[in-house]
């Protein structure tokens, strides 16, 4: 009656059900207990040849018409595989649970990024229903996909700020100018949650306040905009400037002054050719 069945308890009145459903019932509804059995990885035509003494285009068939009835969904037409609707709810509320759960820990983060999010859900989830759902909670108007960040339409960024935290982020960076502590070392040296903080310098460089340059390094808005004026008068006065000659002007650590002068390149203020950068604008101009 079943070639591929699941470990269960001796004597379950359930699997006793459905050992009667297996050996009495319709083909309708034995492919339909396949089907549920299958879970939330869903069941193609192939295995379910393997398992049911029926002709795969029989199969096929009443597979269509549940289809039809909206027992099941298509997850993959060229397979024929499917998965049941209860199951596919379940995913859906899954996907709505990560989120809630997702905005009550991070309240200052924009939203779930989507392959993050996938992580979270039953590792045989195939990736087509994955999609095809978000797109329907997106349709629907439940979830706003903004960029690659998946967030509750309900969801707003909170701006509370019980302990202060954003004016000592903004105090501490502008203090240390270009040599700021890192969200993990504020961290440590306040006593602080790592991931409150964290949360806290990416909301503060979305708002402008803070750049963020690489992962972990921000720095206050005002030395980087006084940085960048020094740059473009060394270079208009020098045309050229090594790491070791920004290193000085800076007057900070390589730590900093390497990511520092990468991150001119990538605004796209300055440029390098060979071991020296010059001003992009300059050399756009001067090439024939």
């Amino acid at each position: 009656m079943d070639t591929q069945p699941a470990k269960h308890k001796r004597h379950s009145s359930s699997v006793a059900k459905d050992l009667t459903v297996l050996r009495d019932g319709t083909g309708e509804q034995v492919l339909g207990l396949h089907v549920q059995r299958s879970g939330p990885g869903g069941v193609g035509l192939q295995e379910l040849a393997s398992r049911v003494a029926m002709p795969p285009k029989d199969i096929r068939t009443i597979l269509q018409k549940m289809v039809e009835g909206r027992e099941v969904l298509v997850v993959d037409s060229e397979r024929m595989k499917v998965i049941a609707k209860e199951h596919c709810q379940h995913l859906r509320e899954a996907i709505l649970t990560q989120l809630r759960e997702f905005h009550q820990r991070f309240p200052m983060k924009l939203g779930f990024a989507k392959e993050e999010l996938r992580t979270k859900l039953p590792p045989e989830l195939d990736v087509r229903l994955f999609q095809r759902l978000l797109g329907e909670l997106i349709e629907s108007g439940e979830v706003v996909l903004d960029k690659e960040w998946l967030r509750l339409s309900s969801h707003r960024v909170s701006s509370g700020d019980e302990r202060g935290l954003i004016k000592r982020i903004e105090e501490a960076l502008l203090k240390a100018g270009l040599q700021p502590p890192s969200p993990k070392e504020l961290a440590e040296a306040w006593s602080e949650a790592e991931g409150t903080l964290q949360s806290w310098f990416d909301y503060l460089a979305r708002e402008g306040v803070l750049v963020k340059i690489k992962s972990g390094m921000y720095f206050h808005k005002i030395p980087i905009g006084q940085l960048k004026e020094e740059l473009i008068a060394y270079l208009k006065t020098h045309q050229e400037i090594t790491t070791p000659q920004f290193k000085d002007i800076t007057a900070v650590s390589r730590k900093f002054a390497i990511p520092l002068i990468e991150y001119f390149d990538q605004i796209k203020l300055t440029l390098r050719l060979g071991d020296k950068r010059v001003l992009r604008s300059t050399a756009q101009s001067s090439s024939p």
